[in-house]
């Protein structure tokens, strides 16, 4: 695709009484350059036609060979300024230098080139892009100090796009990558008139077409290219508030609203990028949505590779993420700080509030966030009570053990473990007080051995229990035929011998378990020494008798097995002396335990049926009881491990466990991991109290001057440096000093585990100079940095009234604005000072155009560039180097004074470096000396307070980014990623005298860097 340009201005019609239009062929060149700038318009040198008051010939042949053999992707643009007439049947006509009318003031129509051979050879033309510029505007009266470009009553509609196109005034709907289709934009619509003003340069909108494009400030879509619509309506908007008046507009076919005509100047591609996303992230990092087509304009634009791009958007996502983080940091602090001392939140939910927005926090997120620093308070109150426990149990203990004279090693280890629950020593010794008081009660003594009642009963009853043993031992002593030679087999372990158990077993009344019993079972069980003849029946290993609860506990548990026989009916019990006789089942079947056996009868603990059954025989094990464990621990949240297997947090529930040994271990994030070996016990409870020692915290101190040296809570630990230090988990109060410095102090809170950086900046202790007095810091590298002037503190009206010629409307609204003291440098940086830093760093050097480097300002830089020599400079003085707040520059500029130079009223070449051959509200700033090219600094006289060239020579930047109308970003620094322009001031050699101006501001792309376009830097104290 190529990009062809015809640019025509015409200015002088000496063949008829058409009024003289200077600025038109002004305009043409201006733009021209603009279009050939490859970082602007991207037009070749060979595909850009100039033509300056050509006759209509010439326009004519010009015209032609734009539109004629282009290809369908070609973009063809037309652009006129000069004057637009009709003929008596209403036709458009486009003046040339040789127009002229008849005697009675007709137009010659041979003399002029007619709409419809504009409109024939767009209409033939191949191209698919297609784009006219008219600066002439079509309205009636011109006020005083204006000149119009034509008669007022031309219908460009009409004139120049084909009804049947259905064209509208800005309407588009091409392609949105890049447009395709026609664009007429004109200065005015055909009830209006554009103006030149008689001592500007350029026409209105000539000059805000060109400042949109060289400024990137016409590109409202940010993707890096300016289409048609965004130039238009750029210029539009900036006319509109000058000159209401005039009223631009615009009419597309197609898609031609959409067809690029420049571009934004990239300068570095990484950076440029680095910029577009920067301004497409949200705060946590992640890429807003309607952000992903720019950011693909951007990667088709900027040719980097893929891994490029990759890394950059991974660079700065992580960089937004951590700045959230940290935001989300201090935040949580705040909130721990707020529930530390108040308890709750709601006290200071306005403040809170406030505070959230200052730090750029999300709604949802700070609601969240207080949320979870409410639990983890409560939590935190929680811990801390069973920290106070676990201490109260631990000195009782102790107390117990050690009696009340507590060695001094045991207070030692009491001293400790407080510590370590971070239990006060007011909570402490009300702790140690309350124990004491209450070990020291007396223990009830028992009553006195007399004999009461129950006592005797007791004897007698024990009395009437040793008969009846002696009386069952006499009646079992046969069954076990001890006067035998031969010694019995001993008795089996406990078994039980059933027949068919399973269906004789009856569902239990008892709701405990759901257990089974067999009614009128009879079992015989070997009791261990330790449990013979303890309860309930169980007399001897030959006759015991267990009741029905027993054999459903071995029916339910799974791990006992039950023999399945044939179920055999117990007699009952025959009178003393007499036979054994068989009966059926009755409720006292148990008492079978005292019938004498035979030898016909089964073995004792059978169930008795006739004639009897073999029975197998199963152990029966009975159930040991559980052990019951409860885990204590002085941190919340935290986890229990038993043998390797989680069970959940610390707690006072009990978990029941069979006897034996265990492994215990309590662990949570940041703290030291707590284990203990344990044994439990059937039937016992065991509390293990596990005190987690929180691990110790990393902190990192840093600051901006070497050899500083850091205290931490009044001891030194030595320089800040990236090396991190351990310490304890708590509050700190961190100070760093250097001589010669104001000390920086900070507070921290210390979480276990986790690491901490303090950034610490420490700023100079500075020995001012007065007011006017001059100096040099001192590089390290050897040498002198730039000469700075002390600039006094005070006040002034910013801007300009607007009745001051040639005020414009971004210079207002006046306003007084406090400047506090700083250092200005006496004149703008030169290529001498900006070549040491550009070689020291690697940097590019700038072009000096073949006028001479050394003691001449230096140009060619940019926003960044400035930035970057500021940034280099302060690391060699150790001093705080910038740009001037747009404020500053302009209160150093007027030095005091209130008129629109500090020179007074009017200016001229012997006090500036601009173009001569302008004037300045008719004062005689035309001299006639145009110099082409910077003059070396300090060749002018300086201003009141010491100031070279504040006026011309080159603009100056500001580190402040330009806003319309002002809302105080003229008083502070914008930061190097943002987005938006930054301010130039203070005009150039290439400028007239009223752009000199101390009011006038342009804002540029911080990218942008042009031949007369330099910076002095400003530094704080």
């Amino acid at each position: 695709m190529k990009k062809i340009a015809l640019l025509i201005g015409i200015g002088r019609y000496p063949a008829s009484d058409l009024s003289p239009l200077p600025a038109a062929p002004e305009d043409a060149r201006a733009l021209s350059a603009v279009l050939a700038n490859p970082e602007l318009g991207g037009f070749t040198e060979d595909g850009i036609t100039l033509l300056t008051d050509p006759g209509r010939g010439e326009m004519e042949l010009a015209i032609e060979r734009l539109f004629s053999g282009r290809d369908r992707d070609d973009l063809a643009l037309l652009y006129f300024s000069g004057h637009g007439i009709k003929d008596d049947t209403g036709a458009l006509y486009l003046a040339a230098f040789d127009t002229c009318k008849s005697p009675n003031g007709e137009l010659l129509r041979a003399s002029a080139v007619s709409a419809a051979m504009v409109l024939d050879n767009m209409a033939r033309s191949r191209s698919r892009r297609q784009v006219v510029i008219l600066d002439s505007c079509y309205s009636g009266a011109f006020p005083v100090g204006f000149t119009g470009k034509d008669d007022g009553r031309i219908d460009i509609p009409t004139q120049l796009l084909p009804r049947a196109a259905g064209a509208s005034p800005g309407r588009s709907s091409g392609d949105p990558a890049n447009g395709q289709g026609r664009a007429i934009l004109t200065a005015s619509t055909a009830i209006g008139q554009a103006f030149q003003q008689d001592n500007e340069g350029l026409s209105l909108y000539t000059r805000f077409l060109i400042r949109g494009i060289e400024t990137g400030e016409a590109d409202a879509s940010d993707n890096g290219f300016i289409t048609v619509d965004e130039l238009h309506g750029y210029a539009r908007r900036r006319i509109e508030a000058v000159r209401p008046a005039m009223e631009p507009a615009i009419y597309v076919v197609g898609g031609g609203g959409d067809i690029r005509i420049a571009q934004v100047p990239v300068g570095d591609p990484r950076e440029r990028y680095r910029k577009e996303v920067s301004e497409s992230l949200d705060e946590r990092g992640e890429f807003l949505i309607a952000a992903r087509p720019r950011l693909a304009d951007w990667r088709v634009r900027l040719g980097l590779d893929k891994a490029d791009y990759a890394a950059i958007e991974a660079e700065l996502g992580t960089k937004r993420r951590g700045e959230f983080d940290e935001k989300c940091r201090q935040y949580d602090r705040l909130l721990r700080e707020i529930l530390q001392k108040r308890g709750s939140l709601a006290a200071e939910a306005t403040h809170l509030a406030d505070y959230r927005k200052r730090l750029g926090l999300p709604e949802e997120e700070a609601r969240g966030r207080e949320e979870k620093a409410e639990e983890a308070f409560a939590a935190e109150r929680d811990r801390h009570e069973r920290n106070l426990e676990i201490y109260q149990a631990s000195f009782r203990t102790t107390l117990q053990r050690e009696g009340a004279a507590l060695a001094d090693g045991v207070l030692a280890d009491l001293a400790r473990l407080q510590e370590t629950l971070a239990i006060s020593e007011e909570e402490a010794a009300a702790i140690r007080e309350r124990v004491r008081r209450e070990e020291a009660r007396p223990i009830p003594k028992p009553k006195s051995g007399k004999w009461e009642t129950n006592t005797l009963l007791g004897f007698f009853g024990g009395l009437f229990g040793l008969v009846a043993a002696i009386v069952t031992i006499i009646a079992t002593v046969p069954a076990f035929r001890w006067w035998e030679t031969e010694a019995p087999e001993p008795s089996p372990t406990p078994v039980v011998s059933l027949a068919d158990a399973n269906r004789a077993a009856e569902p239990s009344d008892t709701a405990v378990g759901k257990r089974r019993a067999v009614p009128h079972v009879i079992i015989a069980q070997a009791e261990p020494p330790s449990q013979r003849g303890a309860v309930e029946g169980r007399v001897s290993p030959e006759g015991v008798t267990r009741q029905d609860s027993t054999v459903g506990w071995a029916k339910e548990r799974s791990d006992v097995p039950i023999a399945e026989a044939p179920i055999t009916k117990a007699t009952p019990e025959p009178e003393m002396g007499t036979a054994p006789q068989a009966s059926a089942p009755t409720e006292g079947a148990s008492r079978g335990a005292f019938a004498h056996p035979t030898p016909a009868t089964a073995p004792v603990g059978a169930i008795h049926e006739s004639p009897p059954q073999p029975a197998r025989m199963v152990p029966i094990r009975p159930e040991p009881e559980p052990a019951r464990l409860i885990v204590r621990s002085n941190v919340a949240d935290d986890s229990v491990l038993i043998d390797g297997n989680p069970v959940g947090p610390t707690g006072p529930e009990p978990h029941e466990l069979a006897p034996g040994g265990y492994t215990i271990r309590v662990e949570k994030a940041g703290y030291e991991p707590f284990e203990k070996e344990i044994t439990l016990a059937a039937g016992k409870e065991e509390t293990v109290p596990a005190v987690l020692k929180p691990k110790p915290a990393r902190l990192t101190v840093e600051a901006n001057i070497p050899g500083a040296l850091v205290t931490i809570d009044g001891n030194p630990i030595g320089s800040a440096g990236p090396e991190p230090h351990e310490l304890a988990p708590g509050r700190y109060t961190i100070r760093v000093e250097k001589p010669g410095y104001a000390p920086s102090e900070n507070r921290v809170v210390l979480t276990p585990g986790e690491e901490e950086r303090v950034r610490a900046r420490l700023t100079v202790v500075p020995v001012i100079p007065e007011p006017g007095q001059t100096f040099r810091d001192r590089l390290k590298s050897g040498g002198e940095g730039p000469e700075m002037v002390v600039i006094p503190a005070g006040e002034f009206l910013m801007g300009s009234p607007p009745d001051e010629k040639g005020h414009d409307e971004d210079e207002g609204p006046q306003r007084r604005v406090s400047v506090a003291r700083f250092a200005l440098g006496a004149t703008e940086v030169t290529f001498t000072e900006y070549d040491r830093f550009a070689r020291a760093t690697g940097r590019r050097l700038p072009s000096d155009r073949g006028w001479g480097r050394e003691n001449r300002p230096v140009i060619n830089v940019s926003w960044k560039d400035a930035t970057a020599y500021a940034e280099w400079l302060s690391e060699q003085t150790g001093e705080g180097y910038r740009l001037p707040t747009e404020a500053e520059w302009e209160y150093a500029a007027r030095a005091g004074t209130t008129t629109p130079f500090s020179t007074g009223e009017c200016i001229h070449t012997t006090q500036a470096n601009y173009d001569g051959n302008y004037d300045y509200a008719g004062c005689g700033a035309k001299t006639g000396v145009y110099r082409q090219k910077t003059v070396p600094v300090g060749s002018l006289p300086p201003n009141p307070w010491g100031l070279y060239e504040m006026h011309g020579n080159v603009w100056e930047w500001s580190c402040s980014r330009h806003r319309n109308p002002y809302d105080g970003a003229e008083q502070r620094c914008a930061s190097k990623g943002g987005g938006g322009g930054r301010v130039l001031r203070g005009g150039s050699w290439y400028s007239e005298p009223g752009w000199l101006r101390s009011a006038v501001r342009f804002g540029y792309n911080p990218d942008f860097a042009g031949f007369d376009t330099g910076f002095r830097l400003a530094r704080a104290f």
